[in-house]
């Protein structure tokens, strides 16, 4: 769907960006590809969003890997250059902690309250027992496989 700038819709409204971002999907898993499951595991709501969007036909992966993969979409950098090169990341229970260590940031999810990772709780006050515990035990790793 090609929108006009000058179009007075376009003029009346700010502009809105939406960035929809799901891993580990391959080519033919998004119907919208018109892939060779496209038949077998349709996605509509993905088809519709591509159908009244965009869709992009030349994307890249700047990592095999997810984690590092999100940092460089995170970041815009390569994982040599945002230092988030493998998923060394701790699992306690139900919390997941990361460390970007380019940017020096620390990242917490608690995956029975937000399963998909959208808001982490790093700094909340009443999530700093786990937090302590965690980084200690991502320490205690990264010694124990000598990590530098």
């Amino acid at each position: 769907m090609a929108v006009r700038e000058n179009h007075p819709f376009c003029l009346s409204r700010s502009r809105i960006t939406f960035f929809l971002f799901s891993d580990d999907h391959a080519l033919q898993a998004i119907s919208a590809y018109g892939g060779r499951f496209k038949d077998l595991a349709p996605t509509p709501c993905i088809d519709r969003l591509a159908k009244q969007g965009a869709i992009f036909e030349r994307s890249y992966c700047a990592n095999s890997i997810c984690g590092p993969s999100r940092a460089c979409i995170l970041t815009g950098k390569h994982s040599h250059k945002n230092g988030f090169t493998g998923n060394e990341n701790c699992r306690f229970e139900c919390y997941k902690l990361f460390f970007l260590p380019q940017s020096n940031e620390w990242q917490l999810f608690d995956l029975e309250k937000d399963p998909q990772e959208l808001t982490s709780i790093h700094d909340d006050a009443a999530s700093a027992g786990v937090l302590a515990d965690m980084k200690t035990l991502y320490q205690q790793l990264r010694r124990q496989y000598e990590v530098k």
